[in-house]
């Protein structure tokens, strides 16, 4: 029965006993704090930061899903758990298997690592121009312009929180203001920086906005982060946050505590504006959507006006071909006019 595979998207495959997480095993005395830790090293250096928080709290749910005096993890837990569970839940448990498989050698258990499942491709849905307008002069004061911002640079929701004002280069606009300026997008999905050109009309926009592009080291868009970050902040020392990782500086443990409340704001943000667009969206065009919608329908429109797909696939910051593939799709009407201008 052990071979027999589960009944799941994933085809998991138990070959051995359920594994045991808290055991001695090589020498080894685990601990969920053990476990844990290990998973975070183990993606670190492979994912993006954002990922990684991302894949470390589906882990973390997991976990606490099992019984906490005699933790075992079988198949039919991680079935379960992934049961009507998004994209990002499966690659999560995918990674934690391939962590634990390399910490232990295969001593408590071997799973065969789960296909990533994905439900059928279907049409990519995206909004006119004249939609996303129409959803930005509803929503409130503070994100009008943010909203903007994400549409036009394709950005994911992830990273315009962390932008600085030092991340666009005024240099050839200043220089001559036909030029574009460019905005540098880093620590993003798959660490990829990319360069994203910001028209003329638009740089000026940003400049009124920002007010003093000298302050480099401020959030573009701030949204009372100095108050935030503080109160944070003080929460996280009551807290006792980073004492663990044992650091031998109190610069070390500051940096630490700096970057963990950073993360906290952005997350804070992230689901706030998430939420407010969502309440718009089903008020102005009846539908909802996620704030990702901006993106999907920006890298539509380049490639229907006729922009070289790897030009978009560097713009959107794409790692494989295929995935801007995805945004071309077929519209009779955009074939009947390409046919028409050729007179037939």
């Amino acid at each position: 029965m052990k071979n027999e595979p589960i009944d799941s998207p994933l085809k998991i495959i138990q070959r051995h006993e359920p594994m045991l997480l808290f055991k001695i095993a090589a020498g080894k005395q685990t601990n969920r704090h053990y476990i844990e830790l290990q998973y975070r090293r183990f993606i670190t250096n492979k994912y993006s930061r954002n990922t990684c928080m991302s894949y470390r709290q589906h882990i973390k749910t997991l976990l606490n899903e099992l019984d906490q005096k005699s933790p075992v993890l079988t198949v039919k837990i991680i079935k379960k758990f992934l049961t009507k569970k998004g994209y990002n839940y499966h690659s999560a448990v995918k990674s934690f298997l391939k962590c634990v498989e390399e910490e232990f050698n295969r001593r408590f258990a071997d799973f065969d690592y789960p296909d990533v499942y994905v439900s059928e491709e279907k049409a990519i849905e995206t909004l006119s121009d004249t939609q996303i307008y129409a959803i930005i002069n509803k929503m409130p004061d503070e994100f009008k312009f943010f909203t903007e911002f994400v549409y036009l640079c394709g950005l994911r929701i992830s990273e315009p929180f962390r932008l600085k004002v030092k991340s666009i280069n005024w240099q050839k606009w200043h220089e001559d203001e036909s030029k574009h300026s460019l905005l540098t997008i880093s620590n993003a999905k798959s660490k990829r920086e990319r360069l994203i050109p910001i028209s003329p009309e638009f740089t000026r926009k940003i400049l009124k906005f920002i007010k003093d592009e000298k302050l480099h080291d401020n959030f573009l868009f701030d949204f009372d982060s100095n108050a935030i970050l503080k109160k944070e902040y003080k929460k996280a020392m009551r807290k006792k946050i980073g004492v663990f990782m044992l650091y031998d500086k109190d610069s070390d443990l500051h940096e630490y505590r700096r970057i963990y409340v950073v993360n906290r704001y952005i997350r804070k943000m992230s689901r706030l504006y998430q939420d407010c667009f969502r309440d718009i969206s089903k008020k102005v065009i009846g539908k909802k959507h996620t704030p990702h919608i901006l993106r999907k329908s920006r890298a539509t429109a380049m490639l229907k006006a006729g922009v070289p797909i790897l030009s978009v696939m560097h713009f959107l910051g794409h790692k494989d071909l295929k995935t801007t593939q995805k945004y071309l799709s077929f519209d009779i009407d955009d074939l009947s006019s390409n046919m028409s201008k050729l007179g037939l």
